[in-house]
């Protein structure tokens, strides 16, 4: 058979013979693979070997085919370059693990502890080599593999869980810090109305610690009166939970640990997924004391109707100055004009003079008892909101002032029409006509009106051709009682251009004035749109509170 001529070699080179030999094969080693490296073809695998993989020894060809169904494929080129380079570099034994396929087809590892035989010259021509079958073994270091990386993955995985653990107490802590530093009182409470967490803040307004509060159930921090509705609002809310402010009709109460109620405001946040699948969980509510508030409210209402009041009692001393000191006023007029009657045909010139002087003054004096009760009025009456083309309203005015046929007026406007308040902006253009007359220095002159949509609002420019204002008296001539000349040479109360800017500072408007070119007096200032000038005056009073609710009056 081919191969034997290797095996009888084999059997030569062992000095104990056969027996010795089969002894080794068969109860000492797994198997012999004997091979010659300078014809690789030619092989000899021992019986053993061959028993080991489960085959019949008698039954198998040692040729190149077995040999090649014997390795594992993935095992071929690592086996072949092993033996290479081992014959080539070194004369240690080899040791090499490879996959052998047994009987049943089954991958079997197998390790080879080979030797390369040299001849006289060096050159290698013989490889000697013992199989161990290693397959328990590789079982066992492939567990150990396993077991290895499960371990490094564990330790990967509590790594992490570490790592996290110490994020989720480092947001802990800051949680706990942000909850018990919130200037407002916070509480969880879950569907069964019991607190689970409270910050110290909450502690405050109600009068416990925040651990006693721990535990609570929410209706201990209601009025009595009120716990068995609040149980009902709780339960509502339960039912759909969202986030928003605590919905009653009055004022929310809250009892506190001494027995006493405080004023709160509070809102409501769903803070558990269950919330979301529509089945009732945690709450947290955020709770402020607004006792100060309600003070300040307290006096602010009380300081609106010492306002009020003090408005009406403006109103009746401005009828009263109007109405009872107009009346001696008109007899001082009336007499004195009696007296010149009587006295004309021996009053000297000064004492006419006098007696002129005596008239102008009341009526001077009438003029400003009418100016103050139209000064007292500004922002508490605004007239009707309704549409008008402002040119015409400018024109309007204009003629009011009568005067003098010398002066005339221009409107040059870019709105045809517009929504407002035509009392105060008449007031307003009508006082301003009135001043370019009166302040003028000639016997004619000219009044020019630009008017133009703003962002906000509109501008309007009124320009005069007058003498014109100094710059440094341009905040003086706003003052009440101010004139630039004395009131002998101007007859006038000094308040024209007071009522202007007052009127303008009600709706939140400014007035701006400057020197014309070549000559005279431009004031520029801006009027409110529509909507902005109709909500600034339609202001709803409410009537007082009625009813006071819980703590937890609804949600």
């Amino acid at each position: 058979m081919p191969g034997d001529y290797l095996r009888d070699e084999l059997y030569h080179r062992l000095s104990h013979g056969t027996q010795t030999f089969d002894l080794i094969d068969q109860d000492l080693l797994d198997g012999i693979w004997y091979q010659d490296l300078q014809d690789r073809s030619e092989y000899w695998i021992s019986p053993g070997l061959w028993r080991t993989l489960g085959f019949d020894p008698a039954a198998q060809a040692h040729h190149q085919q077995s040999r090649l169904a014997l390795i594992h494929q993935d095992d071929l080129a690592s086996l072949e370059q092993a033996v290479q380079t081992h014959a080539k570099r070194s004369r240690e034994p080899l040791l090499h693990d490879l996959r052998l396929i047994d009987a049943a087809g089954e991958r079997r590892w197998m390790r080879c502890r080979a030797s390369v035989m040299r001849n006289a010259d060096g050159i290698p021509y013989r490889l000697l080599g013992v199989m161990t079958d290693i397959s328990a073994l590789q079982a066992e270091r492939q567990k150990f593999a396993d077991i290895t990386e499960e371990s490094e993955t564990l330790r990967s995985i509590n790594k992490r869980l570490r790592e996290e653990i110490a994020q989720r107490t480092l947001a802990e802590k800051r949680f706990h810090h942000v909850f018990n530093a919130s200037p407002n009182g916070l509480m969880l409470v879950n569907a069964a109305g019991e607190l689970l967490f409270a910050n110290r803040r909450l502690g405050d307004i109600f009068g416990y610690s925040a651990d006693d509060m721990v535990g609570m159930s929410v209706e201990q921090l209601v009025p009595h009166e009120y716990r068995q509705q609040h149980i009902q609002h709780r339960e509502t809310y339960g039912e759909a939970p969202s986030a928003r402010p605590m919905e009653v009709s009055g004022e929310l109460l809250g009892l506190k640990a001494d027995g006493t109620t405080v004023p709160l405001e509070i809102g409501l946040s769903p803070v558990d997924d269950r919330a979301e699948r529509g089945h009732p969980g945690d709450t947290i509510a955020s709770i402020m004391d607004i006792s100060d508030r309600r003070k300040v409210e307290r006096q602010i209402e009380q300081y609106t109707h010492d306002l009020e009041r003090s408005n009406a009692d403006l109103d009746d001393f401005a009828y009263a100055a109007s109405h009872d000191l107009k009346a001696p006023l008109r007899g001082i007029q009336q007499l004195s004009s009696w007296i010149a009657d009587d006295l004309k045909d021996v009053m000297s010139g000064e004492t006419e003079s006098y007696i002129g002087l005596l008239q102008n003054r009341v009526t001077r004096l009438e003029n400003l008892l009418d100016d103050l009760l139209e000064y007292s009025r500004i922002g508490r009456r605004h007239g009707e909101f309704r549409k008008i083309d402002p040119a015409v309203l400018a024109c309007e005015q204009f003629e009011l002032v009568e005067a003098p046929e010398g002066f005339s007026l221009d409107v040059a406007s870019s709105v045809s029409e517009m929504a407002t308040l035509p009392v105060p902006l008449s007031l307003i253009l009508r006082n301003l006509f009135h001043n370019a007359v009166k302040h003028h220095d000639r016997s004619h002159g000219r009044i020019t009106v630009t008017i133009n949509k703003t962002g906000d609002g509109y501008r309007f420019s009124v320009f005069d051709d007058g003498p014109g204002v100094p710059e440094d008296q341009y905040e003086r001539i706003f003052q009440l009682f101010r004139t630039l000349k004395p009131r002998d040479e101007v007859e006038g109360s000094g308040m024209g251009l007071a009522l202007v800017k007052k009127t303008l500072e009600t709706y939140k408007q400014r007035i701006e004035v400057g020197n014309n070119t070549p000559r005279g007096t431009v004031f520029h200032f801006t009027w409110p749109a529509g909507r902005t000038i109709k909500a600034m005056t339609d202001v709803e009073r409410s009537g007082s509170r009625e009813g006071h609710h819980t703590a937890g009056g609804g949600r």
